[in-house]
């Protein structure tokens, strides 16, 4: 039988297309008749594979040598060149460096399938430290940063570069001029509800980490992602919660808000209070200095009560805003940053 393969993936035989090369699979073309027999189907199919692996070398030459900009990840983060998944990412007990694993492939043997594996993993770390070059760049110096900002970034890493303040609240109370000095030098933001990598916080980053959250724990697919620029997002029923958090959208009951927009309205919020409170007891020392006002005290409701630690926080003003009826429980103790 006469077989080609054309350039766009065409597999030919006897001037009929059988199908397309997809990456190094072979996807036969479905649309034949039922008459068609058993063993012509067996015939065809043999020589197209036959026609595909005098082809390999080839391709496989042109998948190795390929520039960067030709592979791209799929939605569930495998690698495509050619038409098609060529490698997969799995689980490697390090988030940010999953274990690179090719495709099955009638086409590829041992040393081909290491070949392709090679490639792909070669690519997937560059993708993987250009997309979060910040995140990457103050993971490579841990061992040159003070005891408490390095177990910090130890665990920004570990968190896909978010990392939530309140189970780290005595370890931030710990740390020292150099460790603060050290966390600022490498661009991290302390806020009073998270730690953060602002450019973590960008759609071509939580794409990859969200990627990637779904590759260290197994799953077959990434939850809803926020719509691209959205600083907020109603969550799907049945959210992954802590999902969301690893991206940079903190839940807070069915929305959830991005972490520097957390922080910027918590701090709009506390200055509203603050300057309630200063207009408040300005009112109340201009009644006191007026003679009337000994005579007329002014009834105790009227009077600004001090702030007690079952006061409404910021966290609520900012739940209320998305229409929530109560904040976390943990916002009532929430820190201010230092």
């Amino acid at each position: 039988m006469t077989t080609s393969v054309a350039e766009a993936g065409e597999v030919i035989v006897e001037g009929e297309h059988l199908g397309r090369i997809e990456g190094f699979r072979f996807v036969p073309d479905t649309t034949e008749g039922p008459d068609q027999k058993v063993a012509d189907q067996k015939a065809v199919l043999s020589a197209a594979l036959r026609a595909l692996r005098e082809n390999l070398p080839t391709r496989l030459q042109a998948f190795t040598n390929s520039p960067d900009g030709e592979l791209v990840f799929d939605s569930q983060l495998r690698v495509c060149w050619g038409g098609g998944p060529v490698a997969r990412l799995l689980p490697s007990g390090d988030v940010l460096a999953p274990k690179v694993e090719a495709l099955p492939s009638d086409l590829l043997d041992g040393p081909a399938r290491e070949d392709v594996r090679k490639r792909a993993a070669a690519w997937v770390e560059t993708r993987i430290r250009l997309g979060l070059s910040e995140l990457m760049d103050a993971r490579a110096t841990l061992e040159q940063l003070p005891p408490g900002a390095r177990g910090i970034v130890f665990q920004l890493c570990e968190q896909l570069g978010v990392l939530p303040r309140p189970p780290i609240e005595q370890q931030m109370g710990e740390l020292g001029e150099e460790d603060r000095k050290a966390l600022a030098k490498l661009g991290v933001r302390v806020g009073v509800y998270s730690l953060y990598f602002p450019s973590m916080l960008k759609p071509v980053p939580i794409r990859l980490r969200a990627g990637l959250w779904m590759v260290a724990r197994s799953r077959d697919s990434i939850p809803p992602l926020p719509i691209e620029g959205r600083t907020s997002m109603d969550l799907p029923p049945g959210a992954e919660r802590d999902f969301y958090g690893a991206i940079g959208y903190l839940p807070l009951g069915n929305h959830a808000i991005r972490a520097d927009m957390v922080e910027r309205l918590a701090a709009m919020a506390r200055q509203a209070v603050r300057e309630s409170r200063e207009t408040a007891r300005r009112a109340q020392q201009d009644r006191e200095r007026k003679p009337e006002a000994k005579a007329a005290p002014v009834p105790s409701a009227a009077t600004p009560a001090p702030a007690t630690t079952d006061e409404i926080s910021e966290w609520a003003i900012v739940a209320a805003a998305f229409g929530e009826s109560a904040p976390p429980p943990s916002a009532k103790a929430s820190p201010r940053p230092r």
